[in-house]
Order: C-alpha cells, then structure tokens, then sequence
C-alpha cells in the first residue's frame, strides 16, 4: 500500500469535468485506489474510480487530500493519480462582473470586469476607447494567470 497527500489546485475543485479524469485514470488500473479528506466535521472517504463517490466528497480548491493505492499496479497508479490531479491544476482566470459569485464558485484569480450586459466592452464608446478598454482587461487577465496566488485574490488594479 502507498499512500501520498496532494493539494488541489484547479481553482474550481474536483467537480465534473476534472473529476471525471480523475476517475477515468483511476479505472485504468487494478489497485484500488481511496480518498480521504478530513474536514471540520467529518472524515470523508471515496472511491476514486467512483465519479459520484469523487464528487460527492466535496473537494474543493486548497483542499489536501490524501491518495491511497493498495494493489499490484499501486506505485504506477499513484504516480498517474498525482500526474491526473496535476493536470486539473491549470491556472484559471474568472473574469466577471460580480465577483461574490467568483468567490462563491471557488476562483481564485478573479478580475471585475465592465457590466451585465457588456463585461468586457462598453459600445457607448468609439471604437479605439472601447479597444484600449478591452485590451486592459486582457492584460489584467494575464497578470493575473503569471502571479501565485494562495487563496481567493480579486484583481482590480
């Protein structure tokens, strides 16, 4: 048996789409692969090649988990396991023009942008103005993407 904590990263968590990998590469091998999370209240335990039971551990962005791996595959799917989470870790930004709701979904590089119905535009401008406009927010976007963040950070600068 092998065992090994990872943080996640993926700024939205273990949700569908990562979580779905995740299983996908757990199911490729024989060992049986569990996770455990430990959270202020309870200890949650789940069966990696389980999308419901991954998902419905609740993991979230920051969260440390630990991976174990029993089995005659287990080192090789450990490593493949922390590669799958790896992966899903890709810096993300959110740009949006509410940014609790950023905050609520678990971003953690957030940038404000314009208004509701035009977030990264204003068409009450000229052209060039509305251009200079956008191109701003694309660079604060790419700020954002270079700069380690640990936790929730809004970009508004």
């Amino acid at each position: 048996m092998v065992s090994e904590k990872v943080t996640i990263k993926n700024p939205t968590g273990l949700h569908l789409r990562p979580a779905g990998l995740f299983c996908k590469t757990a199911m490729e091998f024989k060992s049986k692969i569990t996770v455990y999370k430990k959270t202020r209240y309870e200890d949650v335990t789940a069966n990696a090649k389980s999308v419901l039971s991954v998902l419905g551990a609740c993991i979230k962005s920051g969260d440390e988990i630990v991976l174990e791996c029993e089995g005659p595959d287990e080192k090789e799917a450990m490593e493949a396991m922390v590669k799958a989470i790896e992966a899903a870790g890709l810096p993300v930004v959110h740009m949006c023009t509410v940014t609790p709701i950023s905050m609520t979904v678990g971003a953690n590089r957030i940038v404000p942008t314009i208004a509701i119905p035009h977030p990264l535009g204003n068409p009450a401008l000229e052209k060039d103005e509305e251009y200079a406009l956008r191109k701003g927010l694309v660079e604060k976007a790419l700020k954002a993407l270079t700069t380690e963040v640990d936790g929730q950070t809004i970009f508004d600068n």
